[in-house]
């Protein structure tokens, strides 16, 4: 027997509810449930190498301050390990989040829970495959012209006019790479020298 319109929708409804229910038996609050699911549906697309970072959850989701948005996200990878950050690469602070093998695990029973006549194998960005895609493949950054690299992966030529960028670039390497590295300005960009491999991934997958 068909399925009426009727039933459908009440069954799509049953499913929501039962992916609400889902996320309240594990403690997560809506705030959590929205930057969770965000940030998997990022995660997910592996055509696209690029850590979400919290400055963009925090517009995406409508949330009011970067500070709230990073407490969030914390909250998720700290106190229910669904997502990892960027932070054991290097840096102070951590600023891009990404699915964990826990939180993979949960996308594939709220998938399976919406979707019921098959089961669903998640496939998402890990640390190391952004590093392979935006690195090791030379995935070109979406922010900056990287026209030259070195053999080993330590010097890279890069072209930027645009000069308030450059600044932040130069800002945040100051901030987030090792001592050694260093920086050689020219009128069309830099030549950044990177200490190890830890900061020539760590740079490529922020900027």
């Amino acid at each position: 027997m068909a399925m009426s319109n009727a039933d459908g929708k009440s069954l799509v409804i049953a499913r929501v509810v039962a992916v609400l229910q889902k996320f309240n038996e594990i403690g997560l609050g809506l705030p959590e449930a929205l930057a969770f699911l965000w940030v998997a549906g990022k995660t997910m697309q592996m055509d696209n190498p690029r850590l979400p970072i919290i400055k963009e959850i925090q517009t995406e989701l409508g949330m009011k301050t970067i500070s709230g948005a990073s407490r969030v996200l914390a909250k998720l990878a700290s106190d229910f390990g669904l997502l990892q950050s960027d932070r054991g690469i290097r840096g102070a602070r951590a600023e891009a989040y990404f699915l964990s093998h826990k939180g993979r695990s949960l996308v594939a029973e709220i998938v399976n829970e919406i979707n019921s006549s098959r089961e669903y194998d998640v496939q998402s960005h890990e640390l190391s495959s952004y590093a392979k895609a935006r690195f090791i493949e030379g995935v070109k950054s979406t922010s900056l012209s990287i026209t030259k690299l070195d053999d080993a992966g330590l010097i890279c030529e890069i072209m930027l006019d645009d000069t308030a960028l450059k600044s932040e670039v130069l800002s945040w390497s100051h901030d987030n790479l090792s001592p050694e590295t260093k920086i050689e300005l020219r009128e069309s960009g830099f030549v950044i020298e990177f200490a190890d491999m830890s900061d020539a991934v760590y740079f490529r997958l922020r900027w």
